[in-house]
């Protein structure tokens, strides 16, 4: 169970993943310094970020999870190039969540290509000792962490996005972790890390579902997942209607089933709650959300206590794929209703916003 402060805590929460963007300026060091980017950097706007959080919120979704070195690789420059720049509109991101009463899930280190980039290594090394890359991982995560550690915004702390689909699968030259073994080693070592710079909050794994090659049926899935989340206090789940879903390949389990499953295995072995951090579909394909509606009903019906739609209020630059899969008031305006609703029907999600403060077990 997760309480805040002395009462049990459960809320609705979405991914707003390119929220930094809208808080930290484009510096030129920053923009000019490489020419490996995996996406579009808007300029930032911050009336349209507190807009986004305060939309958010106005729809029960009180949750926001991001990345905190952005999603292209040039904003880690702008940390290294630009400290006072970086930060200055980290601030603003912390101050404007705290306006609109609305909690964060900073999620540090997303994807290991920002620290070899800006070392001019290969992405393997961000998670190799004596690298310089491993290095920047470290010294990053302890100044983000010790500098918004005391701020009431912050929810929980939160370790990477999937990286246990990055363990000795695919393509070499795409590999981050060696073996589970080695992805445990990192978290461990991470998870200390945080914990030694700030022991109040949380730290959650942002893992996926266990992919398939990690668990062929429900039980072995229980069990790579009890392995996966062992050195975090949060066990997460990420699951979609099309990828990453277990449930359907499987054909042993409903996706309420199969959420069942894993909330009862966090409990049973890891004295963990579950978070689904990540959930959603294609609007523009379902507009009725069908797949949605399921995680829905499970985290209603008490199953999880904390769910994070994928994603809210998507940048009008981002991916066609991304925006159809984005919960908009304007653009998917049935699929936000459902969220609204949802959120209207848990008292506890109602009530518990008047006091920011973080998580614990209990």
């Amino acid at each position: 169970m997760l309480r805040r402060g002395s009462e049990p805590f459960t809320a609705l929460g979405a991914n707003v993943w390119r929220l930094q963007d809208y808080f930290a300026p484009a510096g030129a060091h920053a923009l000019q310094a490489h020419d490996r980017a995996w996406s579009d950097t808007p300029p930032g706007d911050l009336g349209e970020g507190t807009r986004v959080l305060a939309c958010a919120a106005a729809h029960g979704l009180r949750v926001i999870r991001y990345i905190t070195t952005g999603w292209n690789p040039v904003w880690l420059n702008l940390w290294a190039k630009q400290p006072s720049e970086f930060w200055h509109g980290h601030d603003a991101l912390f101050d404007a969540a705290q306006r609109c009463n609305v909690s964060l899930i900073p999620s540090l280190a997303w994807h290991a290509l920002p620290f070899a980039a800006l070392a001019g290594e290969p992405i393997q090394a961000t998670f190799r000792k004596d690298t310089q890359a491993h290095a920047l991982l470290l010294q990053y995560v302890r100044a983000y962490v010790t500098r918004y550690r005391d701020h009431p915004s912050v929810l929980m702390w939160e370790l990477g996005n999937e990286w246990n689909l990055a363990t000795a699968r695919g393509r070499m030259e795409n590999r981050v972790f060696d073996s589970i073994d080695h992805l445990d080693e990192a978290m461990r070592e991470l998870v200390g890390l945080i914990k030694d710079a700030d022991p109040r909050h949380l730290v959650g794994s942002g893992h996926a579902a266990p992919a398939l090659d990690q668990g062929r049926d429900l039980e072995r899935q229980k069990d790579a997942f009890a392995r996966l989340n062992r050195p975090v206090d949060v066990a997460s789940l990420h699951i979609y209607s099309t990828h990453h879903d277990p449930a359907s390949a499987l054909g042993t389990a409903s996706v309420k089933e199969y959420l069942q499953a894993m909330a009862e295995v966090a409990a049973s072995e890891l004295a963990q709650p579950l978070m689904v951090g990540e959930f959603g579909e294609s609007y523009d394909e379902h507009p009725d959300g069908v797949f949605v509606r399921e995680v829905l009903d499970a985290w209603t019906d008490g199953i999880f206590p904390l769910a994070l739609v994928w994603s809210w209020m998507a940048a009008a630059s981002s991916p066609a794929g991304q925006l159809a899969s984005s919960v908009d008031p304007d653009r998917h305006p049935g699929a936000a209703a459902l969220f609204k609703e949802a959120a209207s029907r848990t008292p506890a999600c109602r009530q518990l916003y008047g006091t920011m403060c973080g998580l614990r077990l209990g």
